[in-house]
C-alpha cells in the first residue's frame, strides 16, 4: 500500500472537491443549481448576501486547494526522489492535510474582516509546509 505521503496528493485534491460538492448542495438545496451553467455569476442567483457570500467563499476555498496541489506534489515527489524518511513524510503529510481540511472549513466560516484574518493565518501555516520540505531535504 503506499505511504500517506503519496496517498496525500490525491487527498488534497478531494479535499478541494469537499468544497466544490459543497456548493453545489447548497445551490441544489436553494433551487438555484443550473448544471447547464455551473459558473453563472452569483449575481444571477436569486440567493440572499450571506448566501451568495458563503458560495463565494466555498469557490474560492476550492480554488485555492487546486492551487496548493501542484506544490503540494512537487514537495513530496521531490522528497521521496531524494530519499527522505517515509515516517517523516507520512506525519507531515498528515499534518497537512488537517490543516487543509481546518482551512477549508475556516474559509467558509469567515464572513467578517476579523475572521478572514484567521483565514490567513491557517493558510500562511498551511502553505509553509510544502515550502518546508524543499528545505528540509
Amino acid at each position: 500500500m503506499p505511504s500517506i505521503a503519496v496517498l496525500s496528493i490525491p487527498a488534497v485534491w478531494g479535499i478541494g472537491l469537499l468544497s466544490h460538492f459543497a456548493t453545489i448542495f447548497l445551490k441544489l438545496g436553494w433551487r438555484q443549481w443550473d448544471n447547464a451553467n455551473v459558473r453563472k455569476d452569483l449575481s444571477q442567483l436569486k440567493l440572499s448576501t450571506a448566501q451568495a457570500q458563503l458560495i463565494g467563499r466555498l469557490d474560492a476555498a476550492h480554488y485555492n486547494a487546486q492551487e496548493i496541489l501542484p506544490l503540494w506534489a512537487a514537495a513530496i515527489l521531490y522528497a521521496l526522489h531524494i530519499g527522505a524518511p517515509k515516517d517523516e513524510l507520512d506525519q507531515i503529510s498528515t499534518v497537512f492535510l488537517a490543516s487543509r481540511v481546518l482551512y477549508t472549513l475556516v474559509y467558509a466560516w469567515a464572513n467578517t474582516q476579523t475572521k478572514s484574518l484567521v483565514r490567513s493565518a491557517v493558510w500562511l501555516g498551511t502553505s509553509w509546509i510544502p515550502v518546508y520540505i524543499f528545505f528540509k531535504y
